[in-house]
């Protein structure tokens, strides 16, 4: 029988103690992953209504939270339940807030009185409609003056001419708002990849 005496990495005790940071590193990096997780989401881009700022098979960071630090603001792209079904998630730009007036004469946008200068906003088909009850492209192309109800929002796609948004259903409420568009992390155009949305 072998009678030498334990040496110090040998005694269950060393064990112990070298168990006890393993695990507690272990349960906080469960932790900060799961609240990783709720923070911010990741999703991709099935439709072409926000070309060119996104395109089909985009996918990008969105973050969750980002309306618990700061109001929305005009111009970010955001992602939220679709007021007519909110089983489907959309992203779309927000181009009014709660109180702004929003006007669309001959395709041009005007917030609260003034136009908007909008260098992401695309236009691909020439003809101007007017708005005679009659057709979708009178609504797409005409807006009379209208407010933006409290705690809501106004989208539109940045594919102005084929964008299903605010337009046809009206507006946001902000309850129904999923979180800020950041980062595309991946794309078929490889030099996308990195960029921030904007």
């Amino acid at each position: 029988m072998d009678d030498t005496p334990l040496r110090w990495y040998q005694r269950p005790s060393t064990y112990l103690l070298l168990a006890i940071p393993v695990l507690i590193l272990g349960v906080l990096f469960s932790a900060s992953a799961g609240v990783l997780s709720q923070h911010y989401r990741t999703y991709f881009i099935p439709s072409a209504a926000m070309e060119p700022t996104l395109q089909i098979g985009d996918h990008f960071f969105v973050d969750n939270w980002a309306y618990r630090k700061k109001p929305l603001q005009r111009g970010d792209v955001i992602v939220f339940r679709s007021p007519e079904n909110p089983s489907i998630t959309i992203v779309s730009r927000c181009i009014a807030v709660g109180g702004d007036s929003v006007e669309i004469r001959d395709k041009r946008l005007s917030i609260n009185g003034q136009p908007v200068a909008e260098p992401y906003a695309r236009y691909v088909d020439p003809t101007v409609h007017q708005n005679d009850g009659l057709t979708s492209f009178g609504k797409r192309d005409q807006l009379r003056a209208s407010k933006v109800p409290p705690d809501s929002c106004y989208v539109l796609g940045d594919n102005r001419d084929n964008s299903y948004d605010s337009r046809f259903w009206g507006s946001v409420h902000n309850s129904l708002l999923r979180g800020q568009a950041l980062y595309i992390y991946w794309a078929k155009d490889r030099s996308k990849i990195g960029r921030r949305i904007r």
